[in-house]
């Protein structure tokens, strides 16, 4: 395409130096979008409304994957708290890679990083039977592009947790969990 709509491939540098050379010469919108970058040149002010419409009709024309953030993280906790591992995993992809300090305790060989929906059963049916008292407390809910991150604390032990998980296609591909950290003061 022309500058009045070009596409540029994010993962080409010529392309990247293009992208950045465009956002600071005339161009006023700029977009990261599923097959590249969108840059559009806006010389007028009546052109800019028209090329920010038109960018907003290429994004809204894609599917978004990320769920609706609270619902979800509502259903998400309500299937840890009834220990309903199908529940939890089903929102999970095949290759999904999740961290966590918790991982490392229980899974020691693994580093903390659990790859594949299978073994991440396994680690959290393992996680599971030594935690009898689980119960999560939802805390706060954040969202971002393409992720949510569910702040949690289990009422059991008071840990607390912020899972951050980045979606693909409607499902979970990567998963962080990080546990609270004492500030003193």
């Amino acid at each position: 395409m022309n500058a009045a709509g070009e596409v540029l491939d994010r993962h080409d540098p010529v392309a990247a130096k293009r992208a950045n050379d465009l956002l600071h010469s005339r161009v006023a919108v700029c977009a990261l979008a599923p097959g590249g970058i969108h840059a559009i040149d806006v010389p007028t002010p009546r052109k800019a409304r028209s090329d920010v419409s038109r960018l907003d009709r290429i994004t809204r024309k894609r599917p978004m994957s990320l769920p609706d953030p609270l619902p979800f993280a509502k259903r998400w906790i309500d299937a840890w708290n009834a220990r309903d591992l199908d529940r939890v995993l089903r929102d999970y992809a095949d290759a999904v890679v999740f961290t966590s300090p918790t991982a490392r305790q229980f899974v020691p060989e693994s580093g903390g990083t659990i790859v594949g929906r299978d073994l991440l059963r396994r680690y959290w049916e393992t996680a599971l039977a030594a935690h009898p008292a689980l119960h999560f407390e939802l805390r706060a809910v954040y969202a971002g592009i393409d992720t949510v991150v569910i702040d949690h604390e289990d009422r059991g032990s008071g840990l607390r947790v912020s899972e951050a998980l980045t979606f693909a296609d409607g499902l979970v591909v990567r998963g962080h969990a990080a546990h609270a950290v004492p500030i003193s003061g």
